[in-house]
């Protein structure tokens, strides 16, 4: 029961697939609080700039025009320090769901392969046979399919075991997958 949930449960394949969905779902929601976050430093550096414009529209003198410049350089420095930040993060986020995507495709074909043979398994042949079929009738073409089977092969591998029938099915599942090919 252990063998058959950690390699062949589509259970284990379902969750290993919810897991990286999950993590996914996880870095889309932090990039977005990120950007939420920088609207607001835009919007504060507008309002910024929106003073220091109302601020130079009065009579002030000197002294007033060099601390609206002194509040203008804090608020960019403030702006920049923040992108910063926000760059890096961004960067982060990046490099994680492009780790995310690879994992999702590493368990999507896993759950479209046989283990053992590393052929495509029942679930990709019902998915493409699916997709074959809309295909042909949405182009009027024939579609053909062709089935194979080892004949008295569960009688061969009760006489040898798996230790030698595991091999053999790689064997004619290669065989079968050049030939094809």
């Amino acid at each position: 029961e252990e063998i058959y949930l950690k390699y062949f449960s589509a259970a284990e394949i379902g969750e290993r697939i919810d897991k990286v969905g999950t993590q996914i779902a996880s870095e889309i929601e932090q990039v977005m609080a990120m950007i939420e976050a920088s609207i607001g430093t835009a919007d504060d550096y507008s309002k910024s700039l929106a003073g220091a414009t109302a601020g130079m529209a009065g009579e002030g003198g000197r002294e007033q025009v060099r601390m609206i410049v002194e509040s203008l350089v804090s608020a960019t420095r403030e702006v920049e320090n923040k992108n910063q930040v926000m760059q890096q993060r961004l960067k982060d986020s990046r490099l994680e769901i492009r780790e995310l995507q690879e994992n999702l495709e590493v368990v999507r074909t896993e759950s479209l392969t046989d283990p053992l043979t590393t052929l495509s398994n029942r679930k990709f042949l019902d998915n493409t046979i699916e997709r074959m079929v809309k295909h042909a009738a949405a182009t009027n073409e024939p579609l053909s399919v062709i089935l194979t089977d080892i004949d008295h092969f569960k009688k061969f591998n009760d006489t040898y075991g798996h230790r030698t029938g595991d091999p053999v099915l790689r064997l004619v599942g290669k065989s079968l997958e050049h030939t094809v090919t």
